[in-house]
């Protein structure tokens, strides 16, 4: 389940936050559909929310237990999972 939903600067891109799973979406009009990507990231911590840094590629996701972890969007589009 997700509880958070926040959008980027782009409008094309958003993420939803769930307790153990965030997915970040992305809107392809030419698709004419969307596109997601959900990291493979087993913590012991509940995610609280997500957000995306302005004018980078980069979002930032907190933790209950106050751990902030970095993403950077491009490359998890290029099929790179590390955080």
């Amino acid at each position: 389940m997700q509880r958070f939903v926040k959008f980027n600067d782009s409008q094309n891109e958003f993420v939803t936050t769930g307790s153990h799973r965030l997915v970040f979406w992305s809107w392809d009009p030419s698709v004419k559909g969307l596109e997601y990507y959900s990291p493979n990231k087993t913590t012991k911590y509940e995610y609280t929310q997500t957000v995306f840094i302005p004018q980078t590629s980069q979002a930032v996701t907190g933790t209950n237990k106050g751990i902030i972890i970095v993403w950077d969007i491009s490359l998890i589009m290029d099929d790179f999972t590390q955080p």
